[in-house]
């Protein structure tokens, strides 16, 4: 049965209320409810069976004995996979404080085939040596050894998506737009001089405003 975004509403309240997130994150995930975005449950996508997921659900480890993520809750869901807030079991275990990375699992049909896995894996290290203040880093790829599918690390970053504040201000003013642009112009213009690689899924969508109001491109998985 489907959540309505009023009764998601409520459950992120309820959330806020109980300490279980932060008002950053509530924002953020406030703003996809209110654009009639539903985060699956954990039934949901073990029954899912389009193949963009790998059958994990919120509490599930992921990885090897000596880098282990555990998932907190999904964040989004795209055509190139689901992606998840997740804790890092070692950073945890060796520091004593919880540091939160973003994991996106790739979907189980893409990387079925060898060849298929090796192109997104090769995709998935030239994106790592991605370095630029406004570029999501990519800090890994991994397998993770029980359920066999691929993951990739990334920074978490709070904020929402460009599109998810465009749909709650409408518009902007010219010098805001251009704050905007101009980051975006400098990474693309970074990622192609210094690594010939230029993002196909380009939309506003892909692009995070922190909440210091920084502009960030998160979606190099699928590129030229």
């Amino acid at each position: 049965m489907s959540t309505s975004p009023k009764q998601r509403l409520q459950e992120l309240k309820d959330l806020l209320e109980a300490g279980s997130i932060d008002a950053a994150e509530y924002a953020s995930l406030r703003q996809f409810a209110l654009n009639d975005f539903r985060a699956p449950t954990r039934g949901e996508i073990s029954a899912q069976g389009d193949g963009t997921d790998a059958g994990y659900g919120i509490g599930d480890m992921l990885g090897s004995d000596d880098r282990g993520y555990k998932l907190v809750r999904p964040l989004g869901q795209g055509g190139m996979g689901q992606v998840w807030l997740a804790e890092d079991l070692a950073e945890s275990t060796n520091t004593g404080r919880t540091r939160h990375v973003a994991l996106k699992l790739l979907p189980k049909h893409l990387t079925q085939d060898k060849r298929n896995a090796d192109l997104l894996l090769t995709e998935a290290q030239r994106v790592r040596e991605l370095r630029h203040p406004h570029i999501v880093a990519v800090y890994d790829w991994r397998q993770d050894l029980n359920g066999g599918g691929y993951f990739l690390v990334m920074e978490h970053i709070a904020g929402q998506t460009l599109d998810q504040w465009l749909a709650e201000h409408r518009r902007c003013d010219w010098d805001h737009a251009l704050d905007i642009v101009q980051p975006i112009a400098q990474a693309l213009e970074y990622a192609w001089r210094e690594h010939q690689v230029v993002p196909i899924n380009l939309k506003p969508a892909t692009f995070i405003l922190t909440e210091k109001d920084v502009v960030k491109f998160h979606n190099f998985g699928i590129a030229a």
